[in-house]
């Protein structure tokens, strides 16, 4: 498969941009493309991120409604195990510190991992090459791994890395903008020790009470502490110019949202060389790209819809506990939250080309219709189900009504996912135990919700997906979709 290639992106706004671009996932851990060695500066603030891991905070309304959220929920920002800070004696090899002449960097779809390739000028003259591989593993879902190369072509002496794990940043500013997450502390931290060749961090939501652990190790000796809550590994090497030398770091992440029996020490101690992961990871590749390449004559469009299914099928889970993030597991945008887009847009693809995960999504929307009941019972429905227009864990997370719980749509947009599902694998075991269920609770609240008017049915006060034109009567596209709805 053509990797993704994007070189001579210096300036910090595109680099911002392809910290995006060159986002690693594996379902169900995420980690933005940030530079490992660091920017240098106080606006550095990297974004790792596991499926399904929320937080909540409360809703505040000026006139409040039993109807209303009462609380936002948010996917959390997980504690930064990546950074891994370079000096010389006297000089810092970083983008504050230090000038960034060239950057190339790749995404190796054959293999799911990134390539970048960085070289600075210290204000002494010397080079630097910096080579950073990373990659979120398909074998080991909760294992980052970061191979870091230095090289120079006119340094020789010693570097100092420090290798860092640390609590989250916490984003300094608030916005208007429904789209982006506000600066708020989600985590606190309950414990952190160095020990052995490891350190290890648990960190517990404010609210939710989820706990994640992190740990950290290293494929070559350090020296580890704590130093004021933050774990650091020293090394220093001795380096030769136009010598490559290289250290492999390795980045473990569990939450008690997916599996209560964290294990992080016993994952490190059993950690492999990156090269074991590197097979695997490609062999997982060699079968998802039999299935899912794309091939057509215009090659830019190839291109892009071949990086649009590997991103699809990376930020996907393969657990019913989870669903797919508004912007996968690439940034807080929209919080983290699950929309009808899964229904509508992605799993059509999925149903297609891995059922096994499609019936997972929806068997997500099951397990929450005890939630999306408790939802129809506030906004008046005597029986029957409405399924939340933005949700993590099941209840609605909009405080904006007229965009948010009117959305009726979604009801029908779940029971047409789930027809698609049917007439593509003949799932009839799946139809019997939960499709039919899932139909029929989401029909009778869409049901409850209308009316009759003159021998037609009337479904008044709703949005449709466009979302700027709020609270009207009979939406066309509602009004179609409940039409097939009961009609299944």
């Amino acid at each position: 498969m053509k990797p993704i290639i994007r070189n001579g992106r210096l300036e910090i706004n595109e680099i911002y941009v392809d910290e995006a671009i060159f986002a690693l996932a594996n379902g169900f851990l995420g980690t933005r493309g940030h530079f490992v060695e660091g920017y240098g500066h106080d606006f550095e603030y990297n974004g790792t991120f596991m499926n399904g891991f929320y937080n909540t905070y409360a809703y505040r309304y000026e006139e409040n409604s039993l109807q209303f959220p009462q609380v936002g929920q948010v996917m959390v920002n997980l504690p930064d195990a990546s950074l891994m800070t370079i000096e010389t004696d006297s000089e810092a090899i970083n983008l504050t510190d230090a000038t960034l002449i060239d950057l190339k960097r790749t995404y190796d779809l054959d293999r799911g991992m990134t390539l970048r390739k960085a070289v600075y000028q210290t204000p002494k003259g010397f080079e630097f090459t910096l080579t950073e591989e990373r990659m979120a593993s398909q074998f080991q879902k909760d294992l980052i791994m970061t191979r870091l190369t230095i090289e120079s072509t006119n340094y020789s002496g010693d570097i100092t890395i420090r290798s860092y794990l640390s609590m989250p940043r916490v984003r300094s500013i608030t916005t208007n903008d429904p789209r982006l997450t506000q600066g708020k502390t989600h985590l606190i931290l309950d414990h952190i020790e160095a020990k052995g060749d490891r350190i290890v961090l648990c960190a517990s939501t404010t609210h939710t009470g989820q706990e994640v652990e992190v740990g950290i190790t290293h494929d070559a000796p350090f020296d580890y502490e704590i130093v004021n809550n933050i774990g650091m590994a020293i090394k220093t090497l001795l380096i030769e110019a136009r010598t490559p030398r290289s250290i492999t770091k390795y980045q473990v992440y569990q939450g008690t949202h997916h599996d209560e029996h964290l294990n992080v020490r016993a994952v490190l101690d059993k950690v492999a060389p990156l090269d074991f992961y590197l097979i695997r990871q490609k062999a997982y590749l060699d079968d998802f790209w039999r299935l899912s390449s794309i091939r057509i004559s215009d090659r830019e469009i190839e291109e892009a819809l071949n990086y649009n299914v590997y991103q699809l099928d990376s930020n996907t889970s393969s657990s019913d506990l989870m669903q797919v993030a508004a912007k996968g597991l690439t940034g807080e945008g929209y919080e983290g939250h699950y929309f009808w887009d899964t229904e509508i847009y992605m799993l059509p693809y999925f149903i297609l080309t891995n059922p096994e995960k499609a019936r997972s999504l929806l068997m997500y929307r099951y397990r929450k219709l005890p939630e999306a009941k408790l939802e129809a019972n506030k906004l008046g429905a005597s029986r029957g189900a409405k399924i939340p227009w933005r949700t993590i864990n099941g209840m609605e997370a909009s405080p904006y009504y007229p965009a948010g719980s009117a959305q009726v749509h979604i009801n029908s947009d779940v029971s047409f996912a789930v027809m698609q599902y049917y007439y593509a694998t003949k799932d009839e075991r799946f139809m019997v135990d939960y499709g039919f269920e899932l139909i029929l609770e989401t029909a009778l609240f869409l049901l409850d919700l209308g009316h009759f008017q003159d021998g037609r049915f009337h479904i008044d006060g709703v949005t449709g997906p466009d979302e700027y034109t709020v609270l009207v009567h009979d939406n066309y596209y509602t009004n179609a979709m409940a039409k097939r709805h009961f009609e299944r």
